[in-house]
C-alpha cells in the first residue's frame, strides 16, 4: 500500500491489512508514532518497521546506517576531488533524514 507520506492514509491503508488479516506488517511509517503504537499493541499480528524507528514502540524494526551511508557517499565525492556538494533531503521529522543530516 502507498500512503503518500499522509497519516491519514497510513491508518486506514493498515486497518485495511488488519481486516483483510494479514499474519504480519512492514510498514515503513510516516509521521508521529502515536497511532502506530495503538496499532501496534491491538493488532496480534507480528509488525516490522522499514527503515525508520518509532520511540515508543515495541516492535522489530530493520534500518539502515544512514549516518555511515552519507559519510561514505560524502567521502567518495571528495575523494573524486569535488568540493562543493549540495544535499536535498525530505522531512528532517522523520528518523532516515535525520541520521542522514548528522552523517
Amino acid at each position: 500500500c502507498c500512503t503518500d507520506e499522509d497519516l491519514n492514509t497510513q491508518d486506514d491503508q493498515i486497518r485495511l491489512l488488519l481486516d483483510r488479516m494479514v499474519d504480519g506488517l512492514i510498514v515503513a511509517r510516516v509521521g508521529d508514532g502515536a497511532i502506530l503504537k495503538r496499532i501496534v499493541d491491538d493488532a496480534n499480528v507480528p509488525v516490522v518497521l522499514l527503515d525508520r524507528v518509532c520511540e515508543g514502540v515495541d516492535t522489530d524494526a530493520v534500518v539502515l546506517d544512514n549516518q555511515r551511508a552519507v559519510f561514505d557517499a560524502i567521502t567518495y565525492l571528495i575523494d573524486l576531488g569535488h568540493r562543493r556538494i549540495g544535499y536535498i533531503s525530505g522531512s528532517f521529522d522523520i528518523s532516515p533524514m535525520h541520521d542522514r543530516m548528522t552523517g
